[in-house]
């Protein structure tokens, strides 16, 4: 997060320029969890707060359910210019595949 750098310290809140709050949040890490992370943040030249949450937000994204119809509507005509392009057909296939795995899930 860029806005780390200009904050405005309150008791146990930060308020960025974008006005994002943030409440303060304790966890334990291992010592080779914090020995990584201080590294990772020495070379990105940024701190520990903002990699824990660049993790957190890239964690979460891929936890998100995937909505294949809309992957494909945003696609459609992507490949009509494509001669090697699959059939409605194979691609109706595909998209029942996807819909039976997502069944299987918990």
């Amino acid at each position: 997060y860029t806005a780390d750098i200009h904050r405005r310290h309150t008791p146990q809140t930060y308020t960025t320029l974008v006005e994002v709050i943030m409440q303060r949040s304790q966890i334990y890490l291992t010592e080779s969890h914090l020995d990584n992370l201080a590294a990772y943040a020495r070379s990105r030249r940024t701190t520990h707060s903002a990699l824990v949450r660049e993790a957190l937000d890239e964690y979460f994204v891929r936890q998100a359910p995937v909505d294949m119809r809309a992957l494909r509507r945003e696609a459609f005509g992507a490949w009509a210019a494509n001669a090697q392009a699959p059939t409605t057909r194979q691609l109706r296939g595909e998209e029942r595949r996807f819909e039976g795995s997502d069944k299987k899930r918990p």
